[in-house]
């Protein structure tokens, strides 16, 4: 061989292995680790992400439940007023209405007065009425806490009818009106009085009126 050829091919076997490794590099790993690189960026940026969108929604929902309370606070102040304020107006009202029940309690009372001797008549020759009828039913005005007696003389003597009452261990009793006496028409014969219908068992001048009472005197024959 000439000298020539022995160059050329001590260069190629330098060449070779150059060649070789140029490859070799171009096959390493060192792309996988740029694009190893770039995923985990972006797996750490779309954690990162995910991490904010949660605090977000915590704290959204925090608010929401602070608004919440906040809110249910405001509405049970607002009811604890209006209660206090129904409550208030409530004793308003109730201390108006004593004040007006005070107000209206009056003085006086009115009533009504008969007198009447229909059971005599059969007795009498000469009548004053043919109906027995002394006093019709007449109004009269007395007091607050008088007697029947009281209403009773009142309307005697506005209408002229004069009585004959005579004071007793139990109270004042009527012995006579108009000339019509007890026992007069019998040993059982005289006067009694009702109150609305009732004969009350205590004499009329230890009876209490009420405003509307009726009093009624009736002669009796026993």
């Amino acid at each position: 061989m000439s000298k020539k050829v022995v160059l050329i091919l001590i260069c190629v076997l330098i060449s070779v292995p150059a060649l070789a490794y140029s490859y070799h590099l171009s096959q390493s790993p060192i792309y996988d680790e740029e694009e190893s690189t770039s995923f985990a960026s972006t797996a750490a940026d779309e954690k990162s992400t995910s991490k904010a969108e949660n605090n977000t929604t915590e704290d959204s929902a925090s608010g929401n439940e602070e608004t919440q309370k906040q809110t249910t606070k405001d509405n049970n102040d607002s009811d604890g007023e209006e209660g206090a304020k129904s409550d208030e107006s409530s004793g308003s009202e109730e201390k108006v209405t004593q004040k007006n029940t005070t107000t209206t309690t009056s003085s006086y009372v009115t009533c009504t007065v008969e007198i009447e001797y229909s059971q005599a008549l059969k007795y009498m020759e000469n009548p004053d009425d043919e109906n027995g009828i002394m006093l019709s039913t007449y109004s009269v005005t007395v007091e607050n806490g008088d007697s029947a007696y009281d209403a009773f003389s009142k309307a005697c003597n506005e209408n002229g009818i004069t009585i004959n009452p005579e004071d007793t261990f139990y109270g004042i009793y009527i012995a006579g009106i108009n000339g019509i006496n007890e026992k007069e028409y019998g040993n059982g014969s005289g006067w009694i009085y009702s109150v609305n219908g009732r004969y009350p068992p205590k004499a009329c001048s230890a009876y209490t009126l009420s405003d509307g009472d009726h009093i009624a005197f009736r002669y009796t024959c026993g």
